[in-house]
């Protein structure tokens, strides 16, 4: 059966990629995570459930140019991971970018024994729910999963980070006490950047961000809101939308 797709843009369409039209389908979350990344010169990119590339393939369109990198997506849906590397094609960077298949939910796999200097992930959230159990299964495969298998991801995770190396992900507020009880005493130096659904509203995401073998406290950074309304993003997510610039881990 051959599947049914579109053609994207992204940052006002200086990155196209290929979706499936049904199914999981990479939006803000994505574009958000990638402009938290700030390589160095040399790193090694590890992005867990990378789907069809968009993290990696957003975070190499504004460094690649200025610095040597290399992506590597993990994803476990065939098909995803066909189009990633399409996608990798399409935009000019397969030579710094490759995808792995491999069940992150399984202890062994041919990443088992690798260390990357950076680690994202944008995990599957929503807990198993009636309205995840029918529909699209590669949509339902992506964005739920059971609390047991959530710490099986982070774990996978964090082991994939080397020392030194930092861990970065976006996930809503309900997840925020399983995700550091699996970072605890294992990463330090651990920041959280609120995305305000409104100006004075509550949180709609997280990105944390931490460094494994550090010892540094945890710091809640003041965050920014997402929209000024249902109908206007504020200046800082439409910078961030259209140009992937804009996002700061500094206090």
């Amino acid at each position: 059966m051959v599947q049914s797709v579109t053609k994207d843009g992204f940052l006002n369409g200086k990155v196209i990629l290929v979706q499936p039209k049904s199914g999981f389908r990479s939006g803000i979350d994505s574009i958000f995570l990638a402009s938290s990344i700030f390589p160095k010169s040399g790193d090694t990119i590890l992005d867990v459930g990378c789907g069809v590339g968009t993290v990696g393939i957003l975070i190499l369109n504004r460094w690649i140019k200025d610095m040597n990198l290399h992506v590597t997506g993990v994803e476990k849906v065939l098909t995803s991971k066909k189009l990633a590397e399409e996608n990798s094609l399409l935009n000019g960077v397969d030579s710094s970018f490759e995808v792995v298949t491999e069940d992150v939910l399984t202890p062994e796999g041919v990443l088992k024994s690798k260390g990357f200097t950076q680690v994202v992930t944008n995990p599957p959230f929503f807990y198993e729910r009636q309205e995840f159990l029918e529909g699209n299964a590669d949509k339902r495969q992506a964005k739920s999963i059971t609390p047991e298998n959530l710490w099986l991801w982070m774990d996978y995770c964090i082991k994939r980070v080397a020392p030194r190396g930092t861990l970065t992900l976006i996930i809503p507020p309900e997840r925020l006490a399983e995700i550091l009880d699996v970072m605890k005493n294992r990463l330090g130096r651990i920041r959280i950047f609120p995305l305000w659904a409104t100006p004075g509203g509550c949180a709609k995401r997280l990105l944390i961000q931490g460094v494994k073998g550090a010892r540094t406290p945890l710091v809640i950074l003041p965050g920014d809101a997402l929209r000024i309304s249902d109908k206007e993003y504020t200046s800082f997510t439409e910078q961030i939308l259209r140009t992937g610039i804009g996002f700061s881990w500094e206090v």
